[in-house]
């Protein structure tokens, strides 16, 4: 490397443009790469999922968000980080106790600390009424946590049809010497010493399913969960209470469900068996698993056709698997031609699950007991 006597300086400027909110379809990731939403879990009926209020569509019995409880936890994430100016939001298809009554408002960057920015107290409780809400934040968040709360907290359930928002989005580029918003000083680096072979190995060694007491964090914490659909959170699956059920929602004929898991050590599952809530029909449960070590390049494990007999509630599916880090239950089918009401999925996606699986770890290994190497070379700083 070509040695300098001082750091090179790198520039960089901040970019806005306006932001338009993507509709949604689904769940996506907190702190992933696209916009996306999430609640604490508490929405009721199972097919008024928090992503409904954020889909564009502004009619429909099922086009909206409904909250389990008189307060419900909203959280936006946007990758890039926004300064909201105003919140547009719209009351659901019922009004009186059931409208939007107040909100607080908070801005984070980490979805960990928190800064309050302000609360709106609603005077009009019409079915579908529009509240233009201004709101005035110092600096750019990629985190937005609404605390919405039904008209007076007399209602254990608030409707709402539809959340926009008016916003400016930052993001950074290369600027130059004479056109910059902040700059960094990047240290140049030299070999001293030729590389060091370090040796490693894998080893296997028996897994115990973890109790969930939330989804968790994928990348973040050593196991967790989510969904594309969560009439339910996702973590009832695994949260060792037999009255509690994941509940994929009752889902319009034709779609799917996804249900993910992440686990920091890579899992070769043999065994992923699910308990449903009830089972009063006789039809096929059909669907595949998929691995990953990415979360974006996914190979198929197995694909599944399980014949449900009525009074059944466990059920297993058997696979092959190899050692990954991310999991995915692609759901494709629960019905036979049986007439469902409202042409929905019923109890089939109401469940409990049991993985049997190994956990492979990384440790050091020897020039002659070795699965794979690395060379590190140590450097120190031109200065």
């Amino acid at each position: 490397m070509k040695a300098v006597t001082q750091p090179i300086r790198k520039y960089y400027k901040y970019q806005y443009s306006q932001f338009t909110r993507p509709n949604l379809s689904g769940y996506g990731l907190l702190g992933g790469g696209s916009f996306t939403c999430a609640d604490d879990g508490t929405h009721s009926p199972a097919y008024y999922p928090l992503y409904k209020a954020f889909n564009g569509e502004m009619t429909g019995t099922y086009n909206q968000w409904i909250s389990a409880t008189a307060i419900g936890n909203v959280t936006i994430y946007n990758p890039k980080p926004i300064n909201v100016s105003q919140f547009t939001i719209t009351n659901g298809s019922s009004g009186g106790n059931y409208a939007i009554g107040n909100i607080e408002f908070y801005v984070s960057n980490d979805n960990v600390n928190y800064t309050y920015v302000t609360t709106y107290t609603a005077s009009i409780f019409t079915a579908e009424y529009t509240h233009n809400i201004p709101i005035s934040v110092n600096g750019y968040y990629k985190y937005y946590k609404l605390r919405i709360q039904s008209n007076q907290g007399t209602s254990s359930y608030c409707y709402v049809r539809e959340i926009q928002m008016t916003a400016i989005e930052q993001e950074v580029i290369e600027g130059t010497s004479s056109d910059y918003d902040y700059y960094k000083d990047v240290t140049e680096c030299q070999h001293i010493s030729q590389p060091v072979r370090k040796y490693y190995k894998y080893q296997t060694s028996s897994w115990t399913q973890p109790v969930l007491t939330w989804n968790g964090l994928v990348n973040g914490s050593d196991f967790a969960v989510y969904a594309s659909y969560e009439g339910t959170p996702a973590y009832y699956a695994f949260d060792d209470n037999a009255s509690n059920y994941w509940s994929g929602g009752s889902i319009v004929s034709g779609n799917t469900i996804d249900y993910f898991i992440f686990s920091q050590n890579k899992l070769n599952i043999s065994n992923w068996n699910y308990k449903i809530s009830s089972n009063t029909y006789n039809r096929p449960e059909e669907g595949s698993i998929y691995g990953s070590n990415d979360n974006e390049n996914w190979t198929l494990i197995t694909s599944y056709s399980i014949e449900r007999v009525a009074g059944t509630t466990t059920f297993d599916i058997s696979m092959n698997a190899n050692y990954y880090n991310y999991y995915k239950w692609h759901i494709t089918s629960s019905s036979n031609g049986i007439p469902i009401s409202g042409g929905k999925w019923s109890n089939g996606f109401r469940c409990n699950i049991t993985l049997t699986a190994t956990q492979q770890t990384i440790v050091e290994g020897t020039s002659s007991d070795y699965d794979f190497y690395k060379d590190i070379t140590n450097y120190k700083a031109i200065v």
